[in-house]
C-alpha cells in the first residue's frame, strides 16, 4: 500500500514538472512571438515617422535598440506615386512580416488650399463659392464679382490666410517626376511575370499579392478591360491605349498608355499614368488611394491637347497631375464633381466641380454659354480645411517630414 502511494505521488509530482515546464516553454513561445510582431510594427512606425531613415529602393536592416535582439529585416520600394514597406522578423522558426502601402502626411509641410500663379490678374469670386486653407494668390489679390447675374454670397473671400504667389508654379519634387516616367514607358523589373494580352483574356480573375513579383500585362495594341477582376500587384501596359468599362472590377493596380479611358461608372482604385490624355466618364468613383498622372512624351502631335478630362458626377480621391509644359496643357472639372485630394495642373483647369484639398494651377477658366471667364470662381470650392485628416498623399513640392500608412496590403 506504501508503495502504490509512494508511486501515486511521484506521478502526481511528475505531472505538475511537465505541466509547468509545457506551459513555460509555451509562454516563452507566446512572448518571443508576441515581441516580433511589437518588432515589426515599431519599424514601420519608426520608418514613416523619420522617412530619410530609408529610401525607395533600400533595404535595410533596423537594430531597433542597437542591442542585436531585436532585429527587422525592412524594404521600401515604390508603387506608382506611393510606396510599399516591407518589414519581417522572426524567431526560430516563426515569421511575421506586414507589408503596407503608405504616403506623405501633406498637413505637416503642404497644408496648400489654391495655388494661383501671378500672371497680373485678379482673381474673381462669384456666387456660392469657397476658397480655404492657405491661398496662395496674384499679388493684385482676390474680389468678390459678378459673373452670369451672381454675386458672391459669402462673408469671407478667403477662410484662411492669404498669401502671394511667383509667377510660376512651385515645381514638383524630382523624385516624384523620376517615379512617374518610370511607368511612362515598358520598364519592366527582372523580378515581373510578363504576360501577353491573350492570356489576360482568358482569365476573368487576376489577384496578386504584394509578397509576389509583380505581374506585367504588356500589348502594342490598344487594351479594353471588362467582365474581369484585376486586384493587387499588377500593372498593364498600352503602347496605344487602355479602355475601363464599367463591367471590370480594379484595385490596387497600375496601368499606363498614352491615352486612357475609363467609362461611365467605374469603381476603383487604380493608378493612372498616360502621356497624352485621360477621360474619366459620368458617375465614375475612383476610391481612395487613386492616381491620375499625365506627363507629356516627345511623341506628342502639335495638334493634340494634353488634358485630363473629368465628366460629371465623378468622385476621385486621391492625387491628379498634369504636368505638361504646353500652354494648352489642362484639367477639366465638369459641374457636380468632386476631387477629395490635390490637383497639379502646369497649365489651366476648368473648374466646375469641387476640390475638397489642394489645387495648384496657373490659371483657371470657365466657359459658359455667354463669355469665357479667365481666373473666375463661380459656384465651386477650393476647401482645403474640409479635406479629411485621415488623407494621405504625396508632398508635390517638399520634401516629406513624416509618412503615414494608407492600408496594409497582402
Amino acid at each position: 500500500y506504501t508503495v502504490l502511494i509512494s508511486f501515486l505521488l511521484s506521478a502526481l509530482i511528475g505531472f505538475f514538472v511537465l505541466s509547468t515546464l509545457y506551459y513555460n516553454r509555451n509562454l516563452e513561445s507566446f512572448i518571443q512571438r508576441d515581441k516580433v510582431k511589437l518588432d515589426v510594427h515599431s519599424a514601420i512606425t519608426l520608418l514613416t515617422s523619420e522617412p530619410h531613415y530609408l529610401y525607395s529602393g533600400e533595404k535595410k536592416v533596423i537594430d531597433l535598440y542597437s542591442m542585436g535582439t531585436n532585429q527587422v529585416d525592412c524594404e521600401k520600394s515604390d508603387w506608382g506615386l506611393l510606396f510599399i514597406l516591407k518589414a519581417s522578423s522572426h524567431w526560430k522558426d516563426y515569421q511575421y512580416q506586414r507589408t503596407a502601402l503608405i504616403g506623405d502626411n501633406i498637413f505637416l509641410t503642404e497644408p496648400v488650399g489654391l495655388y494661383l500663379a501671378d500672371q497680373g490678374s485678379y482673381i474673381s469670386i462669384s456666387g456660392n463659392s469657397l476658397l480655404s486653407g492657405n491661398c496662395y494668390l496674384p499679388k493684385l489679390g482676390i474680389r468678390a464679382a459678378s459673373i452670369e447675374g451672381q454675386g458672391y454670397k459669402q462673408d469671407k473671400l478667403v477662410f484662411g490666410s492669404i498669401k502671394t504667389s511667383s509667377k510660376n508654379l512651385p515645381g514638383l519634387l524630382s523624385d516624384l517626376l523620376s517615379q512617374s516616367h518610370n511607368y511612362l514607358g515598358l520598364n519592366d523589373e527582372k523580378t515581373d511575370s510578363i504576360i501577353s494580352i491573350f492570356q489576360l483574356n482568358r482569365w476573368d480573375t487576376i489577384r496578386r499579392s504584394f509578397l509576389q513579383p509583380t505581374i506585367l500585362v504588356y500589348s502594342n495594341q490598344p487594351i479594353v478591360l471588362k467582365n474581369i477582376v484585376i486586384s493587387g500587384n499588377v500593372k498593364i501596359f498600352s503602347e496605344k491605349e487602355i479602355i475601363i468599362e464599367a463591367s471590370a472590377f480594379i484595385e490596387d493596380i497600375i496601368v499606363s498608355a498614352p491615352v486612357i479611358t475609363i467609362k461611365s461608372q467605374v469603381s476603383g482604385t487604380i493608378q493612372c499614368f498616360a502621356t497624352r490624355q485621360i477621360r474619366v466618364g459620368e458617375k465614375c468613383s475612383l476610391k481612395f488611394p487613386s492616381v491620375l498622372v499625365l506627363i507629356p512624351g516627345l511623341e506628342l502631335e502639335e495638334n493634340s491637347q494634353s488634358s485630363i478630362e473629368i465628366s460629371k458626377y465623378v468622385k476621385i480621391s486621391g492625387i491628379i497631375i498634369n504636368e505638361s509644359q504646353r500652354k494648352d496643357a489642362r484639367i477639366l472639372l465638369s459641374q457636380n464633381s468632386k476631387i477629395y485630394g490635390q490637383v497639379y495642373c502646369n497649365g489651366s483647369v476648368e473648374l466646375k466641380g469641387d476640390v475638397i484639398g489642394t489645387l495648384y494651377c496657373q490659371r483657371t477658366f470657365l466657359k459658359t454659354s455667354r463669355s469665357l471667364y479667365i481666373n473666375h470662381i463661380l459656384n465651386t470650392k477650393v476647401d482645403f480645411n474640409s479635406l479629411s485628416k485621415q488623407y494621405v498623399g504625396r508632398n508635390l513640392s517638399h520634401h516629406s517630414s513624416q509618412q503615414r500608412v494608407i492600408k496594409w496590403l497582402l
